[in-house]
């Protein structure tokens, strides 16, 4: 089973709560034999993506949205 969290910034900044997710989507794809996968929305998705690049990430997504 694959675990997706959502992640939030705002002001060019990530937020706390998407790493707080990082590590409780972790520990839920661990319990379940699964992967963690990361949503990133937004615009300049791609430098958050970089951010986020990260062990026991197994996949990022981003959605563009406004650019």
């Amino acid at each position: 089973m694959t675990v997706l969290a959502v992640t939030e910034h705002r002001r060019g900044e990530l937020r706390a709560p998407s790493f707080e997710l990082i590590t409780a989507g972790r520990r839920l794809a661990d319990d379940l034999g699964g992967e963690l996968h990361l949503a990133v929305i937004g615009g300049d998705v791609e430098r958050y993506a970089d951010q986020l690049n990260r062990e026991g990430v197994d996949g990022i997504h981003t959605v563009a949205v406004g650019e």
